[in-house]
């Protein structure tokens, strides 16, 4: 009985431990927030350039109107096109490496 009054109470070594999350699940949470937030934000970039492309003729002549003919993209048209190209590259990435990682 005079051994546990003597004993002093162990101490974590830092607060983390002492609440029970270990290091290991706290990088993980930190990674898996920080691919969330970069999900989200190629996820709004990809819109926003989806939205700004301009539409030559739509489905229209997909049933022999509106006589498209083929244009050269130049400048920033070119540029919104190769950037939706890469981002959606890269949201499909995204996805894939969370999906990978949560299970």
């Amino acid at each position: 009985p005079t051994e546990l009054i003597t004993r002093t109470p162990r101490v974590p070594e830092n607060r983390i431990a002492s609440y029970g999350l270990h290091h290991y699940d706290l990088c993980a949470f930190v990674n898996i927030m920080i691919l969330n937030v970069v999900q989200i934000i190629i996820a709004l970039s990809l819109s926003l350039c989806i939205l700004l492309q301009h539409r030559t003729s739509g489905l229209t002549a997909t049933f022999g109107g509106g006589g498209a003919t083929f244009v050269q993209r130049r400048g920033a048209e070119k540029f919104i096109f190769v950037a939706t190209i890469w981002l959606s590259v890269f949201f499909f990435g995204f996805s894939v490496l969370q999906w990978y990682i949560t299970f």
